[in-house]
């Protein structure tokens, strides 16, 4: 396989990012286990902090 210095620092650079980014926890097999087990039979009201809540009961 004949490779010049560029490709060489193209394909080192590209293996370095992605074991950086696994390193930090940007795992793509993590995020696809995640999302499976994420599903919330329905759909949640956010809170609203008291005083919001005693802001809008005031106008």
């Amino acid at each position: 396989m004949d490779m010049n210095r560029r490709q060489l620092f193209r394909t080192n650079g590209a293996g370095l990012m992605g074991s950086a980014l696994v390193a930090m926890g940007f795992s793509p097999t993590l995020a696809l286990v995640e999302t499976r087990h994420s599903n919330s039979p329905a759909p949640r009201k956010p809170a609203i902090p008291a005083r919001i809540a005693r802001w809008v009961a005031a106008s």
